[in-house]
């Protein structure tokens, strides 16, 4: 990975993920004691550089979700990357349109320092996670099974008489690399049941995960997929 941009790279989404656990509650989950103070310390150095602030869940919630976003740090007014903070997580969420592997990677490193800092028992790190989401809009009158299996370096084929014309697609690898860490490739489908239009993509997470994180962001405009669950409904989509 370098300072060069690819043209026409398929991507939609680089997401960086980084994971934490606190102490036990009385119930036996873990929490995250220090948040409350940390993110107040967070909010304070991430705005230097991310000025534009947006609240992911009613300010007076009493509901900490560990390991789940609450808080978004924008360069400009839903100006690519974004910076997410939460119980447990952080994140780091950029798109094609201004992904540079040098940029995204450094905007990685100063959001990790800013966090250690924001702690005064630095976080017990569980694990990390990068991810890439590409997505293609398929042209009409094209088999999308046959476009995977020649666009995509890998072959689904079926041993056995198939029981009808295939309708979806969802297909999920995992490898064992460096120091026991984990690859995933998933390849899927969705459907627009409004006007049959096929959408295929890569991605670590399940088509449900995905619909609901888009549908969260209803004001970005940068991909396909996106602008058509925001025009036609998520519940139109397979």
């Amino acid at each position: 990975m370098s300072n060069i941009k690819l043209k026409n790279a398929p991507l939609k989404e680089a997401i960086f993920e980084l994971f934490w656990n606190g102490p036990l509650d009385k119930s036996g989950f873990p929490i995250d004691n220090e948040y409350d103070l940390a993110q107040g310390r967070f909010d304070i150095e991430i705005r230097k550089k991310f000025p534009v602030y947006k609240r992911l869940i009613p300010a007076n919630s009493p509901i900490k979700i560990l390991g789940q976003p609450a808080h978004q740090f924008w360069k400009n007014q839903l100006n690519w990357p974004v910076v997410q903070l939460g119980p447990g997580i952080m994140t780091v969420n950029e798109t094609e349109k201004s992904y540079i592997w040098d940029n995204f990677r450094k905007t990685i490193h100063d959001s990790i320092q800013i966090l250690v800092k924001s702690y005064d028992v630095s976080p017990s790190f569980q694990r990390l996670s990068l991810r890439y989401i590409d997505s293609i809009d398929l042209p009409e009158k094209i088999n999308f099974l046959d476009f995977v299996n020649s666009s995509f370096k890998t072959k689904i084929t079926n041993s056995f008489e198939v029981p009808g014309e295939i309708a979806g697609l969802n297909f999920n690898q995992i490898f064992t690399v460096f120091q026991n860490s984990k690859v995933h490739l998933n390849i899927q489908s969705a459907i627009n049941n409004l006007n049959g239009k096929f959408y295929i993509g890569q991605t670590r997470s399940s088509l449900n995960k995905r619909i609901s994180q888009h549908h969260g962001e209803i004001d970005r405009k940068d991909s396909y997929f996106h602008n058509a669950l925001k025009k036609y409904g998520k519940e139109n989509f397979l």
